[in-house]
This record gives C-alpha cells, structure tokens and sequence, in this order.
C-alpha cells in the first residue's frame, strides 16, 4: 500500500440503524391545498421550526389516484411525548 495514500474510516455521529429499524417521531400533520404551501411552511419554520429533523421533508406531495390532483401534506409541528 502506498504509504501517502490516505484511509478512509466512517466515523457515524450517531449508531446508524438499519432501514426495518429506523428511530421515529410522532408529529401533526395537514392536508393543505398547493396554492398556499410557500406561505404556511415560511410561517411554520417561523413559529414550530423542525430543529431535530433538519432531515425531514416537511412537504409530501402525492397526486390522488381518482382525480389525478396533487395533494400536500405538510408537517405542522412535533406532538408532545406524553398527552395529559
């Protein structure tokens, strides 16, 4: 091995989880029509910004199979750990 090559080692942050095993949260989410998604999301990363899942998409789009129109779903905020 050439001596001035470098080795790369993976150091995770994290234990990393296999796909079947994937660490979960629960949150609130709504169905919002496409038109006003840009102005909801900036106001919601304004109030309930999603700090420990900068990862996550807040915006799923999926087109309804009956109508062919598209739908959003946005995620609105983390649900408390524990209901009282």
């Amino acid at each position: 091995m050439d001596s001035d090559a470098w080795k790369i080692i993976h150091i995770p942050d994290k234990p990393s989880f296999s796909p079947e095993h994937q660490p979960t949260v629960k949150v609130y989410a709504s169905v919002i029509k496409p038109k006003f998604a840009n102005t909801i999301v900036r106001h919601l990363c304004k109030i309930a910004p999603l700090e420990d899942l900068r990862h996550v998409k807040r915006v799923r789009k999926k087109i309804l199979p009956d109508h062919g129109e598209p739908q959003l779903t946005v995620i609105l905020c983390v649900a408390p750990e524990r209901y009282d």
